[in-house]
């Protein structure tokens, strides 16, 4: 009897471990799941905010007017609506930026999204000279909290970190 009930407890430790196992790759591929479909939801929400950024301008004469203006390399008169439309368009841009990283540092952007989504912002820049000078001043508070100048500030980033979208807008920026 005592060999019968020594097998029940093997086949039982063994069951137990065999549980154990299952149950860590049912976690690992929970995990997994969930780690694709936060990457999926990180892109959707950069997609949506790209949407909307396109459809104001495309829905609002005004904003259009703006950014013709950036795209003409023309200054709106310090003051007026226009200049602190321009500006507060180079702040989304600026903090695009800043999300950008933050979803690539977290793990929610594969290198390869990042690299097109830095393009496209690189592109979109480009195409509005104007808006550069905005840019720049979105940039000050970067560059006052960490008592460096844009051209030591980019410098940092091009040694840590020179594929980032913060580092691509400071190259920009100090370049101009």
């Amino acid at each position: 009897m005592r060999t019968g009930g020594a097998n029940w407890r093997k086949v039982s430790e063994l069951i137990g471990v065999a549980a154990l196992v299952l149950s860590l790759v049912f976690v690992g591929l929970e995990l997994r799941q969930a780690n694709q479909a936060t990457r999926q939801d990180a892109v959707n929400e950069l997609i949506t905010l790209n949407n909307e950024l396109h459809r104001s301008i495309a829905e609002n004469p005004d904003l259009a007017r703006v950014v013709a203006m950036a795209a003409s390399g023309e200054a709106p008169d310090p003051g007026s609506a226009e200049f602190f439309q321009l500006r507060h368009l180079a702040w989304v841009l600026h903090n695009n930026m800043v999300v950008l990283d933050t979803t690539r540092r977290t793990g929610q952007m594969s290198e390869q999204e990042m690299k097109y989504w830095v393009t496209s912002a690189r592109l979109l820049i480009e195409d509005w000279p104007g808006i550069i000078p905005h840019l720049r001043y979105a940039v000050q508070d970067s560059v006052v909290v960490s008592g460096l100048s844009i051209e030591e500030l980019r410098d940092r980033y091009v040694e840590s970190d020179p594929d980032s979208a913060y580092c691509m807008l400071l190259d920009v920026v100090a370049s101009d």
